[in-house]
């Protein structure tokens, strides 16, 4: 969030060290009370006005109680800070000196000298000046109540430094929602057959995050009666169905991998219909988890990547794939190397990957990987 603040009055002490000088100078005994309108006031108290062109005035004008931790307050709350104020040109070097000085966490090229605060474009401006509030461009402008804008009502306004905190606050918290309905952290797990994906899953799932199963969802929708398992049989006939009516998944299996075209043709006839299933899921999913995965084993394959914030993928070397998918899956060698050679190589899914889950070892060693992936997520979310 971009916070802009005023200095003069808002961050120091300008009118009260004017006061202060002018009666010393004069022997009066004004108070801040007294200046009850912006600008020209036709009385004593304009005397004071010729200070505001003085650098050394303007050099010395300490900065109010608290502004300093108003300052840290927002930093906590990963806001960018802004301070805007209006000076002569002759005073512009020691106001930059003054606010570099006072509030050295504030980046100097954030620092903003001109009048025109009406082009300032941020989420929150807190000024103490009514006309800069009434043609602010920014979101949330935020009067700072003083004695010279008591009589402007119909604007938001704080009277001091905690309650502009808790606007703040408030206004973050439905920043936050919105994101969170707008802009949720969707992350993609993405592995070949047999790569130890599934481990990975359940890991994921016990530290309390919703997975969306791609695999789960085709298998669900291949069921006897759903969308995948009727466009399956309009397309094939009853020769890939079991006595039961069921798919007889080994043969479907076969057929699908044993050419180009056969892929093709299913990647055509099922990949719309999953697609579409997955989206309706995610925009549900995205409505009420800040952060959730989906499981997708062809992900850059069928152009999903740019549906997420980031890309795990859990690697593992085609000789081990091999190995793995020829005992979990009852396949003969040649089987299994077809269906790892029908996939994108594990070379050209790496540049996609923000984390690379590399599973050429243990299922102890994999453990320990997802283990540090999911301490590094749960302390950055």
């Amino acid at each position: 969030m971009k916070v802009i603040l005023d200095y003069d009055d808002v961050l120091n002490e300008c009118n009260e060290e004017a006061i202060r000088k002018l009666n010393k100078e004069y022997g009066y005994s004004y108070c801040l009370e007294d200046i009850t309108n912006w600008g020209i006031l036709e009385n004593e108290l304009d005397k004071r006005i010729p200070y505001f062109v003085q650098p050394k005035f303007v050099r010395n004008i300490p900065i109010r109680e608290g502004a300093r931790k108003l300052v840290c307050e927002l930093l906590k709350r990963h806001c960018e800070i802004f301070i805007a104020t209006s000076v002569p040109s002759q005073c512009a070097g020691v106001r930059i000196a003054n606010i570099i000085r006072n509030f050295p966490e504030i980046d100097p090229g954030n620092i903003l000298i001109g009048s025109r605060k009406d082009i300032l474009v941020a989420d929150i401006l807190l000024d103490d000046c009514y006309f800069n509030i009434e043609h602010s461009n920014v979101r949330y402008p935020v009067l700072f109540r003083k004695p010279w804008n008591v009589q402007y009502t119909g604007v938001p306004a704080v009277s001091d430094y905690k309650e502009f905190l808790k606007l703040v606050d408030m206004l973050l918290d439905s920043k936050n929602k919105l994101n969170r309905f707008q802009n949720p952290n969707i992350f993609i797990l993405v592995g070949p057959s047999a790569s130890g994906k599934s481990t990975v899953v359940e890991m994921i799932k016990e530290a309390g995050y919703k997975v969306i199963d791609a695999d789960q969802l085709v298998h669900d929708m291949q069921a006897q009666g759903g969308r995948l398992y009727r466009a399956l049989l309009d397309w094939l006939g009853e020769e890939i169905l079991l006595s039961s009516g069921e798919l007889n998944r080994p043969k479907l299996g076969q057929l699908i991998f044993s050419n180009e075209e056969m892929r093709q043709r299913s990647a055509e006839i099922q990949g719309t219909i999953i697609r579409e299933e997955l989206a309706a899921q995610k925009d549900y999913l995205a409505k009420k988890e800040d952060v959730f995965f989906m499981d997708i084993p062809l992900l850059i394959e069928n152009g999903y990547q740019d549906w997420f914030d980031q890309i795990w993928l859990v690697a593992v070397l085609p000789e081990i794939q091999c190995q793995r998918l020829m005992k979990r899956n009852h396949l003969s060698v040649e089987e299994a190397k077809l269906r790892i050679d029908s996939q994108m190589s594990l070379a050209e899914k790496m540049p996609y990957a923000s984390l690379v889950l590399d599973n050429n070892g243990s299922l102890d060693d994999l453990k320990e990987k997802v283990k540090s992936a999911i301490n590094d997520l749960t302390s950055s979310s």
